[in-house]
């Protein structure tokens, strides 16, 4: 009997474990210009023990991508990830008259470096 109590406590703690590490990413390309920067975030997700799910319903934690041109005297490529309450902004310098694909793609590399560094492991 100690045993059936023993393991069913286990499996619930288990169980539990997974129960807030559920991440679900509604966006995993971003558009410039008719060029495409896709994103897969499988590797960050496992390597903090997180699990991808493809419905918002079951998700605790929704990760948001955007881009974005701010305009000045220099065009900046900003890349913002947001991952519930751990958000991370980059920018670059666009040094052409508008901001290319190539400069959002090396602003997401630097926001993806810093989220992935950012979020705890899920326990």
């Amino acid at each position: 009997m100690r045993i059936l109590i023993i393991a069913s406590v286990l499996m619930f703690q288990a169980a539990f474990a997974q129960a807030n590490c559920q991440v679900y990413a509604p966006e995993k390309e971003f558009y410039n210009s008719g060029y495409v920067l896709t994103f897969d975030f499988t590797k960050m997700l496992n390597d903090k023990k997180y699990t991808e799910v493809y419905s918002p319903d079951v998700a605790d934690f929704v990760l948001k991508l955007e881009g974005i041109e701010q305009e000045g005297r220099f065009h900046h490529a900003v890349a913002v990830l947001e991952m519930g309450p751990y958000k991370v902004q980059e920018s670059i310098v666009c040094y052409t008259q508008l901001c290319g694909i190539s400069d959002y793609g090396k602003a997401f590399n630097k926001s993806y470096k810093k989220l992935s560094a950012l979020i705890p492991d899920c326990q």
